[in-house]
């Protein structure tokens, strides 16, 4: 059983209780966006390919300090900041 930790230790950045769903969301929709853009656009090129990455890292991994750990970029509320939506 995984544990829940109490808090981020970031000052006003609460801890989230569904990361998952708000990641797989988020994700989706900047994919979304990205089909509006040439095919050819570098952009769309390189972004879906980090956010496709990232998306089947949030669908296949459950436990939230390995998918912190693959994702690299912080705790997982700092990912969901960085993805654009609080």
């Amino acid at each position: 059983m995984q544990s829940i930790k109490r808090s981020t230790l970031l000052t006003g950045l609460p801890v989230s209780k569904n990361p998952h769903i708000i990641l797989t969301s988020l994700y989706k929709r900047i994919i979304k966006v990205l089909a509006l853009m040439p095919e050819e656009s570098s952009y769309r090129r390189h972004t879906n390919e980090i956010v496709q990455s990232r998306l089947n890292a949030v669908q296949k991994i459950s436990d939230i300090p390995t998918l912190e750990s693959t994702i690299d970029c912080g705790q997982i509320e700092e990912v969901i900041v960085q993805v654009g939506i609080v």
